[in-house]
C-alpha cells in the first residue's frame, strides 16, 4: 500500500510517497496551479503512480485554499445573527490601529457586510443563566430578511453563548425549518469561549470557509475518483495534526496555515537531537515566504493567538509560526530614495522569476542565486526546467544601473538583504522571546532554505545548520508523519481556590467523549486514541492566559496546589518570574484527542567505501572582505555522499529538488541518516 503527502505552496506543489514500511519511494515537485489547485495535485499523482493508483490507500493534503480565500476576500456573502445591541462587534474589532502614523492606512474589509448583520431579542448572562428569553418572532423576522437576500451561509454568535448554547441551537432549528439548504455555523460549535470579538470573528471565519473548503474537497475527491483512487483523503491542520474531510468540514478554520505546520513536523522528524537536545529553529524558505518556528526540548511552541490579519486572531491551538515575505520568488526593487528592498512581493510560479523565461520581468532572489553561480541552470527541479542566466542578468541589470552597481554586486546585495530579513524573523521568535539562538540548531529546508542556511547561521552565531533529507519536500514529509488530531475546548472561568474539581473533571470528560467520537467516526479504534489535557490559566487581573499542559487524566486525587505549581513553573519559564501569593484563575479547559503515530523511515543513505568525487566544477562568486572573488567550486551530487563524508567549503551539494551552498569558511559533514550538517570551519 502507498501513502502520499501533497503540500500545496504558493509557488510549488510537493509530493512525497511512502510504502507500507514507511520508506520514501517517491519525491516530486510541480508548479502550483493557483487558479486550479487540484490540477497540480492530480498531475503529480498520475506522473508518479499512473499504474499503481489503486495501491494508494491514503492521501494527506496541506492546502492554502482557506488562507488565500480569506486574505484575497474570495468568499461567499453571508449573514450574521447576533444579540440586539451587539451588531457592530465584528466591525469595531478592538479599536486599535496597525500603523499609528500612517494617515492613509485602511483596516481590512469586514468578512460580513453591515447590511447583512441582523439582531434578535435574547440575552444570557456570563454564568449561562437566561436573562431574557429568546424571542422566536424576532428570529422569524430575521429569517425572512435572509431569505429575501438569498443568503444561504449564516453565522450565529449570541452574547455569552459559550456558557449556554440553548438559544443558538434554537435559532439554528428555526432557520433550518425555513431554509433547509442553509449552512449554519453557531459559535458554540466553533469557539465556546469568552471575548465577543474573537468568538464572532472565528465563527464568521468558519462560516465563510465551509463552502470554500467543501467546494475544494468535493472537486479534489471527484478528480481523485476519476483516476481510480479509492483510499482515504485527509487534510493537514495548523495544530500539527491531520483530520478526515468530515471533521474538517465541522471546523475548517483548522486548515489555515496547515501547510507550514507540516513543515514544522517534518523539520522535527529530520533534526538530529544528539547535541541540541531537541532545541531547533525550523527555517522553511520556499518560493513565496519563509516560515520560522521554535522547538524547545523536542516540543513545538503552541499559540492560541495566531494572527491571520490585523486583529484577526485564530483562537485555537496551532503551531506558533512567524511568516515573512522572503522566498526564492521575492522581488527585488528600488524605492524613490534609491534604496534596495527585497519582497514581500513575489513572482510566484506564474509568471515566476525572470530566469524561468515564462513572462517574469522583475529580478528575484532566485535570479540572484543563478547569476552568482549557486544554481545549476540545467538541473533546476531535476532538469525539468532550464533556467536562463541571460534573462536573470537582464532583470538584475535594471536595478543595478539605478544603484550604480554591476550585476554581481547587485546580486550579492539582493542576497544580503533577504538574508537580513530572515535573520530578523528568527530573532523575533528567539531573542525577542528570551531564547538565545546560539543554543539552537538551524534546520533549513524548503526549496531555497539550504542555499541561505550557512549565512543565516553565521549571522545569528548558531553552532550548526541541519539540511534534512529531501529539503525541498520536508513539508510533505511532515504531512505523512502527523497524527490524526482533534482539539476541543470550553470556557469555565473561576479562581483556582474556588473551582469545583468534580465539575472540571465532568467538563474534561464530556470534551474527551466528543473528541473520541470524531476520531472513531474517521475509523480509528478507541484503544489507539491518546488524550491530553490542558488549562488556560492566568493570575487574576491579567488579560492574557498561558496554556498549562500535562494536566492529569484523573483529577479526583489531584490537589489544587499541584495545579498552581504547574502554572507558576510555566509562568516563570515564559516571563522569568512568578508570584505565589497572587490568586490564580482557570479560564478554559482544553482537550487534544490523538490517533496513533505513523511510521516514517528517513534513512535512505547507504554506506559506501568509495570516495565521492565532484560531478563538475563551476565558477561561483563570493564576497571576501570588501571585494568580489571568483572561486572554482566543486559540485557534488548528494546521493553520492556517504555518512561520515566531510568537506571544506566552498562547495555545492545538488540533488533533484534542492541545492545546498557551503561557502568558504564552512565545513559540511554527512550524518548517519544522510542529513547534512554545516558548521563554521575551525
Amino acid at each position: 500500500m502507498i501513502s502520499i503527502g501533497i503540500d500545496v505552496g504558493g509557488t510549488h506543489t510537493d509530493l512525497v510517497a511512502l510504502n507500507e514500511n514507511g520508506e520514501i519511494i517517491a519525491v516530486d515537485k510541480a508548479k502550483t496551479t493557483k487558479e486550479d489547485i487540484p490540477k497540480a495535485i492530480i498531475g503529480l499523482i498520475v506522473e508518479n503512480f499512473k499504474d499503481e493508483i489503486k495501491k494508494i490507500n491514503l492521501i494527506v493534503n496541506g492546502t492554502t485554499v482557506g488562507t488565500n480565500a480569506i486574505l484575497e476576500r474570495k468568499i461567499p456573502e453571508i449573514a450574521l445573527i447576533t444579540t440586539r445591541g451587539f451588531r457592530d462587534v465584528l466591525l469595531m474589532r478592538r479599536e486599535t490601529k496597525a500603523e499609528m502614523t500612517n494617515l492613509q492606512w485602511d483596516k481590512p474589509s469586514s468578512l460580513v457586510k453591515r447590511r447583512n448583520i441582523f439582531e434578535i431579542d435574547e440575552r444570557i448572562d456570563y454564568n449561562g443563566e437566561i436573562f431574557k428569553l429568546l424571542n422566536e418572532n424576532s428570529v422569524m423576522q430575521v429569517t425572512d430578511k435572509i431569505k429575501e437576500k438569498k443568503l444561504n451561509t449564516i453565522a450565529v454568535t449570541l452574547i455569552h453563548s459559550y456558557a449556554n448554547p440553548s438559544h443558538e441551537r434554537r435559532v439554528r432549528e428555526i432557520i433550518l425549518k425555513e431554509i433547509p439548504e442553509a449552512s449554519i455555523t453557531i459559535s458554540y460549535d466553533i469557539l465556546p469561549e469568552w471575548r465577543e470579538f474573537e468568538r464572532t470573528y472565528n465563527t464568521v471565519l468558519a462560516a465563510v470557509l465551509k463552502p470554500v473548503l467543501a467546494s475544494y474537497i468535493v472537486d479534489l475527491q471527484n478528480r481523485l475518483e476519476n483516476i481510480g483512487f479509492k483510499g482515504d483523503l485527509e487534510i493537514m491542520q495548523a495544530n500539527a495534526g491531520v483530520a478526515s474531510v468530515e471533521n474538517i468540514t465541522l471546523n475548517p478554520i483548522s486548515t489555515l496555515f496547515s501547510g507550514v505546520a507540516g513543515g514544522v513536523v517534518g523539520g522535527m522528524m529530520n533534526s538530529s537531537p544528539v547535541e541540541d537536545e531537541g532545541n531547533i529553529i525550523n527555517f522553511d524558505m520556499g518560493g513565496t515566504s519563509t516560515d520560522i518556528s521554535l522547538v524547545n526540548n523536542g516540543t513545538y511552541t503552541v499559540s492560541t493567538e495566531l494572527e491571520l490579519e490585523w486583529e484577526g486572531y485564530l483562537r485555537f491551538p496551532c503551531i506558533d509560526i512567524h511568516s515573512i515575505g522572503a522566498g526564492g520568488g521575492s522581488i527585488a526593487w528600488v524605492d524613490e530614495a534609491n534604496c534596495l528592498h527585497v519582497g514581500p512581493q513575489s513572482a510566484g510560479a506564474v509568471p515566476g522569476p525572470a530566469c524561468y523565461d515564462t513572462g517574469g520581468m522583475e529580478p528575484t532572489v532566485t535570479d540572484a542565486n543563478l547569476v552568482l553561480g549557486y544554481l545549476n541552470p540545467k538541473n533546476y527541479i531535476g532538469g525539468r526546467y532550464l533556467l536562463s542566466t541571460e534573462s536573470a542578468e537582464k532583470a538584475i541589470e535594471k536595478i543595478a544601473n539605478r544603484l550604480q552597481l554591476n550585476n554581481l554586486e547587485c546580486a550579492l546585495g539582493i542576497r544580503a538583504i533577504v538574508d537580513s530579513n530572515m535573520v530578523y524573523g528568527i530573532r523575533h521568535v528567539s531573542i525577542e522571546r528570551g531564547n538565545d539562538p546560539r543554543e539552537y540548531s538551524l534546520v533549513a529546508f524548503g526549496g531555497a532554505g539550504p542555499l541561505h542556511a550557512a549565512e543565516i547561521m553565521k549571522q545569528l552565531g548558531m553552532k550548526r545548520a541541519i539540511i534534512p533529507l529531501y529539503p525541498g519536500n520536508v513539508s510533505a514529509v511532515g504531512l505523512l508523519g502527523a497524527r490524526p488530531k482533534i482539539d476541543m475546548m470550553r470556557t469555565k472561568y473561576g479562581k483556582l481556590e474556588d473551582v469545583d474539581i468534580k465539575e472540571l473533571e465532568s467538563i474534561f470528560h464530556a470534551l474527551e467523549i466528543e473528541g473520541m467520537k470524531r476520531l472513531e467516526y474517521a475509523g480509528i479504534e478507541r484503544s489507539n486514541i491518546e488524550i491530553r489535557r490542558s488549562f488556560d490559566m492566568r493570575y487574576t487581573g491579567q488579560t492574557h492566559e498561558i496554556i498549562i499542559d500535562n494536566i492529569p487524566l484523573d483529577l479526583s486525587n489531584i490537589k489544587k496546589e499541584y495545579i498552581a505549581e504547574l502554572f507558576h513553573e510555566k509562568h516563570n519559564e515564559l516571563y522569568s518570574y512568578y508570584n505565589q501569593y497572587e490568586p490564580i484563575a482557570i479560564v478554559s479547559l482544553r482537550v487534544s484527542v490523538l490517533g496513533p503515530e505513523r511510521k516514517i523511515s528517513l534513512s535512505s543513505i547507504k554506506d559506501s567505501q568509495a570516495k565521492p568525487t565532484p560531478t563538475e566544477k563551476r565558477t561561483l562568486m563570493f564576497k571576501t572582505d570588501d571585494s568580489l572573488e571568483k572561486v572554482e567550486t566543486d559540485i557534488f551530487n548528494r546521493d553520492d555522499l556517504p555518512p561520515g563524508f566531510e568537506y571544506d567549503g566552498p562547495l555545492v551539494v545538488e540533488e533533484t529538488l534542492s541545492t545546498t551552498l557551503i561557502p568558504p569558511g564552512f565545513r559540511v559533514r554527512v550524518l548517519e541518516r544522510g542529513v547534512l550538517e554545516i558548521r563554521e570551519s575551525k
